[in-house]
């Protein structure tokens, strides 16, 4: 090996070291509370980072039928799955209608996307109070509608991206062919930019799943809350049982590890794509 590969393989040490540093600071929280919701709670104040001598999968167990997690894990999956199909549904229209549109169909375009730089806390008195006039407060629709509104500027941005990079020639083909507007959104349009709607749709999902203060605001019966918002409470009435409260919270990141896991390569690819095309 020649002097020079071996001092560009030297050179990508620094690299390799702050890498390692993130990785190891980025997965040490999740493998501590996994181990840590495995153990008793005499165990863990004893030796809190060492392995269970005993381990403790009753503490899941324990978690789901006192805590009431699987009813908070559907009410997340129910409004983070509705909020982000509708919001794909209403990005993508908006973006084929800017896509055709002329000068004033830009100006909404860029009006709607400026929400992406107002700050969430200025919204909840807003919100609250649209919610409470429509009688919406203690309903999944009021976390729906409030989740969609709120993720919909960065989820045009990210697929208008995508429909942009569409040549207008393979438009006017379909129009030649017969089809209508609704025909080309829907059997031209939708299959092209595939990867943008992927990529917005893992990104409005996991905001929806994660979000706290305004499941908090809106929601105060325990039938109709979100799982970080349970989790939050649970917390608060079995402060003593470490444990068990570790087996919740691990419980709710499945889901996200799961979707990032299957996922990534779409993540990946429509970040790269949309960086190219936009």
């Amino acid at each position: 090996m020649s002097a020079s590969k071996k001092s560009a393989k030297l050179g990508y040490i620094p690299v390799y070291l702050i890498l390692l540093f993130f990785l190891i600071v980025t997965t040490f929280p999740f493998i501590w509370i996994l181990i840590s919701s495995l153990k008793g709670n005499a165990e863990l104040m004893r030796s809190p980072f060492s392995l269970p001598e005993t381990w403790q999968f009753a503490n899941y167990v324990e978690a789901f039928s006192v805590g009431n997690l699987g009813r908070l894990f559907w009410n997340s999956l129910f409004v983070s799955t509705v909020s982000t199909a509708v919001c794909i549904l209403f990005a993508t229209m908006a973006a084929y209608a800017v896509r055709k549109g002329g000068k004033w169909s830009k100006i909404i375009y860029f009006t709607i996307i400026i929400g992406i730089f107002l700050p969430t806390n200025s919204l909840l008195v807003p919100y609250y109070l649209i919610a409470a006039q429509f009688n919406l407060i203690n309903t999944p629709w009021a976390l729906i509608t409030t989740y969609m509104a709120m993720g919909l500027p960065l989820t045009l941005l990210i697929i208008y991206g995508f429909v942009r990079g569409v040549p207008q020639e393979i438009f006017e083909s379909a129009e030649i062919d017969g089809c209508n507007m609704f025909q080309t959104y829907y059997r031209i349009l939708l299959p092209l930019v595939r990867p943008g709607i992927a990529t917005a749709a893992i990104f409005q999902f996991l905001f929806a799943w994660n979000e706290f203060i305004f499941a908090l605001l809106l929601t105060t019966d325990q039938s109709v809350r979100t799982l970080q918002v349970g989790i939050s409470l649970f917390k608060s009435v079995y402060q003593n049982d470490f444990t068990t409260m570790f087996a919740a919270i691990f419980s709710s990141l499945i889901p996200i590890i799961i979707i990032y896991i299957f996922l990534q390569k779409h993540i990946i690819d429509g970040l790269t794509s949309g960086s190219v095309k936009g």
